[in-house]
């Protein structure tokens, strides 16, 4: 009988350590409530000149904000679009948006960004426009303190025309294929 009891005993405790490993392994697969905190990332890319217009570009850019579990981002950023043809820039100040619109990790999400650029269309004076870009992300790594991802997205920077001594210089909008890749930690 006292070794019975001892049998039901291990069992019991065994029983009771696998269920406890399974809760561990359940609360890893379940959202953490964590709240939020402060997050900041780095984006390196290029943005195709789909007007004809031979503004192609070479993209750096950064920004700042907090990360939940629904945002991957939400906070401000900038960039800088350094035209390879040409001498002009771009120079959009934006905020930022990055869900999946779930919370939990997924593979994909959507980039959102909206602000106002300073251009200047090679050397004539500087203008502000408006800038937008809506693309969608793929996570390449992801941990709770970084993920990498990249990002293919379209691109709008708004210009008005410039009043030069010899007139009117006529510019057209910005419409671009993006491509990013970056970090966020």
């Amino acid at each position: 009988m006292k070794r019975c009891l001892t049998i039901l005993a291990v069992i019991l405790a065994s029983l009771s350590m696998i269920s406890m490993n399974g809760e561990e392994k359940k609360s890893m697969l379940t959202p953490q409530n964590s709240g939020g905190h402060f997050a900041w990332g780095a984006d390196l890319g290029s943005s195709i000149d789909m007007t004809g217009n031979a503004m192609t570009s070479i993209n750096f850019g950064g920004f700042v904000g907090y990360r939940n579990n629904w945002f991957r981002m939400l906070g401000i950023g900038g960039d800088i679009h350094m035209m390879m043809s040409n001498s002009s820039r771009a120079i959009p100040v934006y905020g930022i948006m990055q869900t999946s619109f779930c919370n939990r990790p997924r593979l994909c999400f959507m980039d959102l960004r909206a602000g106002l650029s300073m251009n200047n269309i090679e050397n004539l004076n500087t203008q502000t426009g408006g800038y937008g870009s809506l693309g969608v992300g793929v996570t390449l790594a992801h941990s709770p303190k970084f993920s990498s991802h990249f990002i293919l997205a379209y691109t709008f920077i708004s210009r008005r025309d410039f009043d030069t001594d010899e007139g009117v210089y006529a510019v057209d909008n910005l419409q671009f294929a993006t491509l990013r890749i970056g970090v966020c930690f």
